[in-house]
């Protein structure tokens, strides 16, 4: 603290030599103390948990690409549904899934497999990297082959509502190519309708465009088509994956975890499932609820029967597992809850609207 010097003239002329000492003091600079700042409440008894509410303005820009505008790099790593440490094959049961089937090399490569780091790269949106780091993904079978759970890549729009571009080779998630720009063993040819795909050993140069729309990714000889009419010839692939089965569970520690000890079944996670016992969260959403027959048309009463255009509470402030606390921080039985005990999700928690 700075001290005027003008004021402790003054101060230092008032003193009789019984105050010297004192006089002295005033006329020094005050020291500051250390003071130790309490982490949690001074007076709340115990701790109290986060209220976390998600704000999000979801239109059809979110589900772009996740890495817009960012070239493909071997030696990077790109986050989503696909371990980028493993190769990949594809199973045509279930509605189509892709599978863990092996490692990938040092340059995450996979030669005569899908590599998963360029999976990621290519088909992941970025609602989809939101969904992976909070959620763990969007789940569309809880209890598929060998224990696992399969996530699905978000639905990117296919031009149906007006309004809502279609998202086949839209700017927001472009069409790709491999093999002329050097894109090698990211992709296997053995599964194709066609040997086009080029290896490490093979190198044939051929040329292959690929491209995403609604849940599934094209593979084609041309750069053309639509999502109603799309340059599939080389192979169609429904972006779902395996996840956190009996293989992959103890070793993806980034989106698996073990539910019901060390027996039980590995379900992916993210912050919510994480801090479902510690933290409370709320939703909100993005609504467009008024009958237009073009969304992107003004809102008004005119002639419509319903007119809500913003934002609406989608969840409730809540504890998400299956325990809830009080003020106190006793726990009860969360009547609510949205996480079972064994890591599988609740349907409907709050019930239907």
């Amino acid at each position: 603290m700075k001290t005027n010097p003008s004021v402790v003239a003054r101060l230092a002329g008032l003193c009789s030599l019984s105050v010297a000492v004192l006089c002295a003091a005033l006329a020094l600079p005050a020291q500051a103390q250390l003071v130790d700042i309490a982490n949690s409440p001074l007076y709340g008894g115990k701790q109290a948990h986060p209220n976390v509410a998600v704000t999000t303005s979801v239109e059809f820009p979110t589900v772009g690409a996740a890495y817009l505008n960012i070239p493909y790099n071997r030696n990077a790593v790109f986050l989503g549904y696909f371990d980028p440490t493993k190769c990949y094959s594809y199973s045509t049961s279930n509605g189509g899934y892709f599978y863990v089937g092996g490692s990938a090399d040092s340059n995450h490569e996979c030669a005569g497999f899908f590599g998963g780091n360029f999976m990621n790269w290519l088909t992941m949106s970025a609602i989809d990297e939101f969904r992976y780091a909070m959620t763990g993904g969007n789940r569309v079978d809880e209890n598929a082959a060998n224990n696992g759970t399969i996530v699905q890549r978000a639905y990117l729009p296919d031009g149906s509502i007006n309004g809502v571009p279609d998202f086949y080779a839209f700017g927001n998630f472009p069409r790709h190519v491999i093999g002329a720009n050097g894109y090698l063993d990211y992709a296997p040819s053995s599964t194709l309708t066609h040997t086009v795909l080029p290896t490490a050993s093979t190198n044939d140069g051929t040329i292959v465009w690929m491209t995403n729309c609604r849940s599934q990714l094209y593979f084609g000889s041309q750069q053309d088509g639509s999502c109603a009419n799309p340059r599939n010839d080389y192979g169609t692939y429904n972006v779902r994956v395996l996840v956190c089965d009996s293989t992959e569970g103890p070793t993806r520690s980034d989106l698996c975890l073990q539910y019901g000890g060390t027996s039980g079944r590995y379900k992916p996670v993210g912050q919510a499932q994480v801090n479902a016992g510690r933290m409370r969260f709320a939703s909100f959403g993005y609504l467009m609820d008024h009958d237009t027959p073009n969304y992107n048309a003004p809102c008004n009463d005119s002639g419509w029967n319903r007119c809500r255009y913003g934002g609406v509470l989608r969840s409730p402030m809540k504890y998400l597992g299956p325990t809830k606390y009080d003020a106190n921080q006793v726990p009860f039985t969360n009547s609510q809850k949205e996480i079972n005990a064994d890591g599988t999700l609740q349907t409907a928690p709050e019930g239907t609207a």
